[in-house]
């Protein structure tokens, strides 16, 4: 008995057999659409291991995140595993169709690195692609609390990572329950320029390597 008659594929199945790649970019698309565009904006949550017993039941682990929505994450894991140039054109769409939350409940440096841990989490196609992205810090605090600031080499990594989203389009920052930075693209701005390069004031509010802003410093954008 052949291979064929035990896995019950007929060679006349193999040359019926499409390959996804084969198929109509538009219709592609609408796969796409279909599997990994959110219902809402895609919340991921930073964690640690010890924060891991606390996270509400049923999120999708990528790990040190969690994530809101399951079914894009899996579908876009799923497609990743075809070839590559499904991976990388399934990046692409999922980052530039989708509006992502970043929560990382922390403050300094371990805020930071959870900044950067999402970026390199989204791979080097995911943050040419990424178009939405929205970073909550620390969630409660004082003026006293020291919000923003972190070690020069993590900084340097978060800055450099952000540099790279080239078409960002919105990037808002949140801790405390405020904002404190916001930016948004608009057609004045030189299209090779990414969002972060244009916007010189967002590395003062993180400010020199050394300082650490209390929330009455922080410079509102």
């Amino acid at each position: 008995m052949d291979g064929s008659q035990r896995t019950g594929v007929t060679s006349e199945d193999k040359r019926n057999s499409v390959s996804f790649m084969s198929l109509p970019a538009e219709l592609r698309n609408q796969i796409y659409e279909l599997t990994l565009v959110g219902k809402t904006s895609i919340q991921m949550t930073y964690v640690n291991d010890k924060g891991r017993s606390g996270l509400p039941p049923g999120l999708d682990e990528i790990f040190p995140f969690h994530c809101s929505d399951g079914t894009a994450t899996t579908a876009l894991r799923s497609l990743a595993l075809l070839n590559k140039q499904v991976m990388n054109e399934s990046q692409s769409f999922f980052y530039a169709n989708n509006a992502f939350s970043v929560k990382v409940d922390q403050s300094g440096t371990p805020f930071v690195q959870g900044c950067v841990d999402f970026l390199e989490h989204c791979g080097t196609q995911g943050r040419a692609s990424l178009k939405k992205l929205t970073i909550e810090g620390k969630r409660r605090g004082t003026a006293e609390h020291k919000l923003l600031h972190g070690d020069p080499e993590i900084l340097d990594t978060f800055f450099r990572l952000l540099q790279q989203c080239k078409t960002l389009e919105v990037l808002d920052i949140i801790t405390c329950g405020h904002v404190v930075y916001c930016a948004e693209r608009d057609e004045e701005m030189p299209a090779e320029k990414s969002l972060p390069e244009l916007c010189l004031g967002l590395r003062d509010i993180f400010g020199p390597s050394k300082k650490a802003w209390t929330w009455d410093e922080v410079p509102r954008c």
